[in-house]
């Protein structure tokens, strides 16, 4: 069983492996390195104490399940970098409120299925594709808004108690 309680990779890593800190249920607190561009597959997967996240300016893609089962997790400070946040990257996670970055172009299915914490979401202006199929919200049943960018057309599946707002 791993014990480790926090993780600060080195900046001369330039790539972590898929399911490197899988099931890491001790891990609290990550720094990535500066130089990487990409969180792999379940990544941090299972991390269930995981609590403090700091991702670097050059990361643009969040791949499938990264932060999966994460309960612990309830805030993430997504840089302006990313570009693609992957199918269940947050699902089952402690999320309360998250505000997608500006840069933002692709969000795949489920990303938040099951985030029974999150209560307010925030798309960014540059999204231009939600592959969700309609569902990214399942089994979130504290959610109350989602705020979008004037003109944006939502075909999602969601509570008919959550309020839209539209920012310019």
């Amino acid at each position: 069983m791993f014990r480790v309680k926090k993780v600060v990779i080195p900046d001369s890593v330039v790539k972590i492996n898929s399911c490197a800190f899988l099931d890491c249920k001790n891990l609290i607190e990550v720094k990535l390195p500066k130089n990487l561009t990409e969180i792999p597959f379940a990544c941090f997967s299972g991390c269930k104490q995981l609590r403090t996240v700091v991702l670097n300016e050059k990361l643009d893609n969040i791949d499938m399940f990264a932060f999966a089962n994460c309960k612990d997790l309830e805030y993430i400070d997504f840089p302006n970098s990313i570009r693609k946040i992957d199918e269940f990257s947050f699902c089952y996670t402690g999320l309360k409120k998250v505000e997608l970055p500006e840069g933002l172009e692709y969000i795949g299915g489920e990303v938040f299925m099951g985030a029974e914490k999150l209560e307010e979401i925030k798309f960014p202006k540059s999204l231009e594709i939600i592959d969700a199929k309609g569902y990214l919200f399942d089994e979130c049943p504290n959610l109350k808004k989602i705020i979008l960018p004037k003109g944006f057309d939502l075909d999602l599946v969601y509570d008919d108690t959550v309020s839209i707002e539209y920012y310019d």
